[in-house]
């Protein structure tokens, strides 16, 4: 799918300029809110930015493109190929986990991360009404195309009661089979959707299908999300089954796998969300679970479960790199015996 010397340049180009862009759009728009506030708290004890600063930067990034343009201009003969990596970290929306530090969520707790695919639809809201009642979080991992002005409401609603926003890219595609210039756009045009949508790029993104490879997570620029109970909700659109499939099947730690476009879902969801809180479970999104089970994601990081014991994660593949060159073997002369040998 991608050529290996643009593999090779793409890695370096992230390594090289990831960070530093991040860092200066960030800086640039806290200069622009220096006349409306004295201080803004950026950073939380354990040294990462806070969603607040985050979405500060985002409010003055609308008032001014300056920082945005300025990062750009300085930047412009390092992003020219790795596009997806960099637009992704500019004020207006930097890549931060999905964390409600209001949130009482105690880590020597049980805690399972239920997630919602293929929305938003018209029961999300459905969801979102259990969820509130209990106080719980989800994570739902949104298709690009599905949001309009009507299910951007419903985001927003869902990231106000502390629940997650990731990617399912912009047309559930099959990221494995997508060609280089494809694969950058299912991914970007969704990002910058939901950007829209709720004031900040997803953290996750989850694969259509679960279909992956390294190429994918070498360049898909998040972490991958899958899980570790799959209720075969798409299949059986039962709602007895779904509970079913999920308490039965429940232990602390795990990703719960649902779709929140099938009523029978929501119904479902009515029936679990009380029972595994009766259970003691704590209801958390994804990246609740993987920040309060110590484990740091990173880019084309795979996350199935985390479970105490055994949490099932995959680190990073190693960087594309080049295939040695040989040298060919000399050219050697046709000799009538030879020819008379090969047509032997």
């Amino acid at each position: 799918m991608w050529n290996k010397d643009l593999k090779q340049e793409i890695w370096r180009g992230i390594m090289q300029t990831e960070r530093r862009i991040a860092k200066c759009a960030v800086l640039a728009a806290l200069v622009l809110l220096g006349g409306a506030c004295t201080k803004i708290d950026a950073v939380r004890s354990d040294g990462k930015q806070t969603q607040e600063a985050v979405m500060a930067a985002a409010s003055a990034a609308e008032v001014s493109t300056t920082a945005e343009t300025t990062t750009a201009a300085t930047t412009e003969t390092t992003t020219t190929t790795v596009t997806t990596t960099v637009t992704t970290t500019t004020a207006a929306g930097i890549c931060q986990p999905f964390i409600d530090e209001n949130a009482n969520i105690d880590p020597s707790k049980p805690m399972v991360a239920l997630t919602f695919d293929d929305g938003p639809g018209q029961y999300t809201n459905s969801i979102l009404d259990t969820l509130e009642a209990y106080q719980a979080h989800a994570s739902f991992f949104v298709v690009g195309q599905n949001i309009n002005d009507e299910t951007s409401a419903v985001m927003q609603r869902a990231v106000g009661l502390g629940c997650e926003i990731g990617s399912h890219t912009e047309n559930h595609a099959d990221l494995v089979k997508a060609d280089a210039n494809t694969f950058q756009q299912e991914i970007q045009q969704a990002d910058d959707r939901i950007l829209q949508a709720i004031g900040r790029y997803p953290y996750f993104l989850r694969p259509p299908y679960g279909d992956f490879n390294d190429d994918v997570r070498r360049h898909v620029g998040k972490p991958l999300a899958f899980w570790s109970v799959d209720t075969k909700d798409w299949k059986t659109r039962n709602t007895a089954s779904t509970v079913s499939a999920t308490l039965n099947n429940i232990e602390d730690g795990d990703v719960v796998l649902m779709h929140d476009i099938y009523g029978e879902t929501a119904a479902a969801v009515a029936q679990i969300v009380p029972s595994l809180v009766q259970q003691g479970y704590q209801l958390v999104t994804l990246s609740e679970l993987t920040y309060y089970r110590g484990v740091e994601m990173e880019n084309g990081m795979i996350v199935f479960n985390m479970h105490p014991a055994n949490p099932n994660y995959k680190l990073p593949p190693d960087p594309d790199v080049p295939e040695p060159q040989t040298t060919p073997a000399p050219e050697t002369e046709t000799t009538t015996e030879t020819v008379a040998a090969a047509g032997q």
